[in-house]
């Protein structure tokens, strides 16, 4: 889902705002947010820790879910505390 600068930064604060939800509901401990240079522009990847119970895979659907239509699923990697 590339996008154009601008758009990209847009999407940036509504990135972030979810992701410190996610932070606040104790889904994740901490998050990184990376973009892609990519031919038709920049595409987001997400990376979180969490120590939560749900498994990695639990996690990166919900968080999905919290992203839908600001970073894909393929985008997003969960790491363990």
């Amino acid at each position: 889902m590339p996008l154009q600068e601008a758009q990209a930064i847009e999407n940036e604060a509504s990135i972030f705002a979810r992701l410190e939800e996610a932070k606040n509901f104790g889904l994740i401990s901490e998050y990184l947010l990376n973009w892609r240079s990519e031919p038709a522009g920049w595409s987001p990847q997400v990376t979180v820790w969490s120590s939560a119970q749900p498994q990695p895979d639990d996690i990166r659907l919900e968080l999905a879910e919290i992203l839908r239509g600001l970073v894909g699923e393929a985008q997003i990697v969960v790491l363990n505390d």
